[in-house]
C-alpha cells in the first residue's frame, strides 16, 4: 500500500510539472500570437485607410460601369451605322448619275455652240 501511495504522489507532482509547464506553454504562445490592443486599433486604422481608398475607387468604377453601353446597345449602333453606309452608298449612286448627266448636258452645250 505504501508503494502505490508513492507512485499516487510521484504521478500527482509529475501531473503538476506537466500543468506548469503546459500553462507557461500557453502563455508564451499568447504572448507570441495574440496582438495588444493599442497595435490592433494602429493595424485597424491602417487597414481602414487602405481599404477606404479602394471603397471609393471602386465605387466610382461601379457607376462608370453602370453608364457604359450594353451589347444592345452597341448593337444598334451598329445597325444605325450600317444603315447610314448603305443610304450614303445610294447618294453617291444617285450623285455619279447625276454627274454624268452633267457632262453629257456639258458635252451637247459645247458641241452644240460649235
Amino acid at each position: 500500500m505504501i508503494w502505490s501511495a508513492d507512485i499516487l504522489r510521484l504521478g500527482w507532482e509529475i501531473a503538476v510539472t506537466i500543468g506548469a509547464v503546459a500553462g507557461a506553454g500557453v502563455a508564451l504562445w499568447a504572448t507570441v500570437h495574440f496582438v495588444p490592443r493599442t497595435e490592433m486599433k494602429e493595424l485597424s486604422a491602417q487597414i481602414e485607410k487602405m481599404v477606404g481608398g479602394h471603397a471609393e475607387r471602386l465605387a466610382a468604377l461601379e457607376s462608370e460601369l453602370a453608364s457604359a453601353p450594353k451589347h444592345a446597345d452597341l448593337l444598334r449602333l451598329e445597325m444605325s451605322v450600317r444603315e447610314t453606309g448603305q443610304r450614303v452608298a445610294k447618294l453617291e449612286g444617285t450623285l455619279d448619275g447625276v454627274r454624268a448627266l452633267l457632262e453629257s448636258i456639258h458635252d451637247h452645250l459645247l458641241n452644240s455652240q460649235q
